[in-house]
């Protein structure tokens, strides 16, 4: 999962595990998310926060590729990212759920 952006700056909100419980911390990159092994039809879920941190609004649209660098745009593509596009006004924050939800028995490796 990655983002890009021009002129506007943001930051990922991530769990501080050095404050508090329920404390985040802003960090500019992502870390890896590893879905645990998972059955067939079964689904687990990564959550995140996008935040903008620029003082102007931008958009943003998520997209999921494979290791050859093709965008899964399959229909039972076994990872999904809601809401998969948006608007973020200064200082605005948005929740992201990534998905993943195999539907055959495989080694899944996506960026």
């Amino acid at each position: 999962v990655s983002v890009e952006t021009a002129f506007v700056t943001y930051a990922f909100l991530v769990p501080d595990e050095e404050g508090e419980e329920g404390d985040t911390k802003e960090v500019e990159e992502l870390p890896d998310l590893t879905f645990a092994e998972t059955m067939m039809y079964r689904e687990r879920v990564h959550r995140f926060t996008l935040k903008n941190t620029s003082a102007t609004r931008f958009t943003y649209d998520w997209r999921v590729f494979t290791p050859d660098g093709a965008e899964d745009t399959a229909v039972d593509a076994p990872f999904t990212v809601e809401p998969s596009h948006g608007e973020l006004l200064a200082g605005a924050t948005v929740d992201i759920t990534v998905k993943f939800a195999p539907t055959e028995v495989d080694s899944y490796n996506r960026s």
